[in-house]
């Protein structure tokens, strides 16, 4: 078996520890920060939390000897910050602790690999790109292919020839997941670095996408909120049930509700309208994060809009094609 490469130093990831500065702890579980600018050939940071450590993997696309790797490894603090500079508003001040590490990640296939008897699954086959996010998925579609098609056909005969073991190669399951782990390797990257007002469309839909659900999901807190308050609301504690005349629980009805509890019972009423339309709007949100990720321009079409005078605005088409639902998000929790 031989390895053929396809993107050699494809992507790389530098990994570190972060540790706040004058606080406990960071304001967050998880985040994920995409790059500022196309020129810095970044695709993102991503924090997430091993035990009581908080790592980050940083992926970018540059050469193993690039001087800026080793100005990263020297004083990466000060040289992630001039690399995002916003990235502070959101986290605070943090340092670096330990060492820095930095891998390579390389794209290649294996080549010769009908051998009997031999399986190669994830990237013992071929390899995908950490900033894909599809390692995982790769490895369970071939495990499961494994388990529930094809080891159980080979079992149910003699051998275990290499004519069975190509049976998994030429999966259709398999080989669809293989092509998709391959293209979005190239497409983050591209998503990432490339210049053009093509790219930079897409880069602009993404954000304003990803911008929209984080306020849909910000508006449903939001309505939740009031909702739990108001069905608390609607039945007195224990303690007022005697000073508002009730002999029991059991007479209290909506009927016997006044006031305040009255105009939260309309508001619920109102309310209850908007989770239907932020369910649709979300929806509608997600297909536009997939479009945004993954659509499929046309050459022919790609040069044509590049040279559209005002190509330079396409960037805001996205911006304006989920503002209602970004407005909507702003007023969804009315007054009581």
């Amino acid at each position: 078996m031989e390895r053929r490469d396809i993107s050699k130093t494809h992507s790389i990831m530098p990994g570190f520890d972060l540790v706040p500065a004058e606080r406990a702890s960071f304001p967050f579980p998880a985040l994920t920060y995409y790059a500022e600018r196309p020129a810095d050939r970044t695709a993102y940071i991503t924090l997430f939390p091993i035990g009581q450590t908080m790592r980050a993997n940083l992926c970018v696309y540059r050469e193993m000897d690039d001087p800026w790797l080793r100005q990263f490894r020297d004083a990466p603090r000060q040289t992630l910050m001039a690399l995002m500079p916003g990235l502070a508003k959101i986290t605070g001040a943090f340092e670096v602790s330990g060492a820095v590490k930095i891998r390579p990640a390389d794209l290649y296939v294996t080549t010769g690999w009908q051998k009997p008897g031999v399986v190669l699954v994830g990237d013992a086959f071929s390899t995908s790109c950490p900033a894909a996010g599809t390692g995982t998925g790769k490895v369970f579609t071939d495990v499961e292919r494994l388990c529930n098609v094809h080891i159980p056909r080979w079992f149910a005969t003699q051998g275990m020839g290499a004519d069975k073991i190509a049976a998994f190669y030429a999966d259709p399951a398999k080989r669809a997941y293989d092509a998709h782990s391959a293209h979005k390797a190239f497409h983050v990257r591209s998503l990432s670095i490339d210049p053009g007002a093509i790219w930079a469309a897409r880069r602009w839909m993404r954000f304003t996408a990803r911008l929209a659900s984080g306020m849909l999901r910000q508006a449903r807190g939001h309505i939740e909120r009031p909702r739990l308050r108001l069905l608390r609301g609607l039945r007195p504690r224990e303690g007022a049930v005697a000073s508002r005349g009730y002999a029991s629980d059991a007479e209290i009805t909506p009927q016997n509700l006044r006031g305040s509890a009255v105009k939260r019972r309309k508001s619920l009423a109102i309310r209850s309208r908007y989770p239907a339309f932020l369910r649709a709007a979300g929806f509608a949100v997600s297909l536009a994060t997939s479009f945004a990720d993954s659509l499929p321009f046309l050459p022919a079409i790609g040069s044509s809009i590049s040279r559209w005078p005002s190509a330079r605005f396409l960037p805001f088409f996205g911006a304006a094609a989920f503002a209602p639902a970004a407005a909507f998000a702003g007023f969804s929790d009315l007054p009581d």
